[in-house]
């Protein structure tokens, strides 16, 4: 068991050869923290560093780690030296942030009602920021951003009450909306969605969990599809936050 994490925290783990890493950041006395986790039951913690703004999500890419801090906006921070991690860039975003992803040079911070802003990363430790949008399709407008999923030249913008968007994210400039479920060309309220949270990408598939709602659990949709098709639900008990995929499994 990991304490001291936080509040709401996030993690990453990271493979080096023979060691495993485990990143987190929350709100905690060190908002962001490495631990050495080569022996699971005995981890070790090697560094922390105190970020302002409520620190939330993250990913790595190689010695940085890209961290969404709520009410700031997108930390970079260089772990090359785990015991002292280093800030190298704050990127200041307005709005209320809640999630970060990246893929090779590009990256994507979620933003809520302030929908979502892309970043150059060909150098992690300095990125630039790009296009801001808030999204909307159909005749539904102002949907709030709840997770960003960077997968190659496709963002997959996971919007709370509208569940998945997808944009041509190749030009950082002019993200362009190339799919969503055309039930979104109704007027609201349909289609009754409720509440989607998270999301991972798998295999041409998206998980989403569906947090709220009389039906709570994982929505899958075919990723692959310009009308994100419904392919089916895993249901879940309570309030599903978080979903994650790992060798043909889902876990909400």
């Amino acid at each position: 068991r990991l304490s001291g994490l936080g509040s709401n925290p996030d993690v990453a783990l990271v493979r080096d050869g023979a060691t495993r890493w485990c990143y987190s950041a929350g709100n905690a006395t060190n908002d962001f923290q490495v631990r050495d986790l080569t022996n699971p039951a005995s981890s070790v913690l090697r560094g922390g560093l105190d970020l302002a703004g409520t620190p939330n999500a993250l990913v790595v890419l190689g010695n940085i780690a890209l961290i969404s801090a709520r009410t700031v906006g997108l930390y970079a921070v260089d772990v090359s030296v785990p015991d002292t991690p280093l800030l190298v860039d704050t990127e200041v975003v307005t709005g209320i942030h809640v999630g970060v992803s990246a893929d090779g040079t590009r990256a994507a911070l979620a933003s809520g009602a302030a929908g979502f802003t892309l970043f150059d990363v060909t150098n992690p430790a300095n990125p630039i920021r790009r296009a801001t949008v808030i999204p909307a399709a159909g005749t539904w407008s102002n949907l709030s951003v709840s997770e960003v999923i960077v997968h190659g030249t496709t963002l997959y913008a996971i919007c709370q009450d509208a569940g998945a968007l997808a944009y041509d994210i190749d030009n950082l400039n002019a993200p362009v909306l190339v799919g969503y479920d055309p039930r979104l060309d109704l007027a609201p309220p349909a289609p009754p969605y409720y509440v989607f949270n998270e999301g991972v990408y798998a295999d041409g598939r998206l998980y989403l969990s569906q947090w709220n709602g009389f039906t709570p659990g994982c929505i899958i949709l075919d990723a692959t599809s310009a009308d994100m098709t419904y392919l089916g639900r895993a249901l879940g008990f309570g309030y599903v936050r978080d979903v994650d995929e790992d060798a043909g499994f889902v876990y909400g």
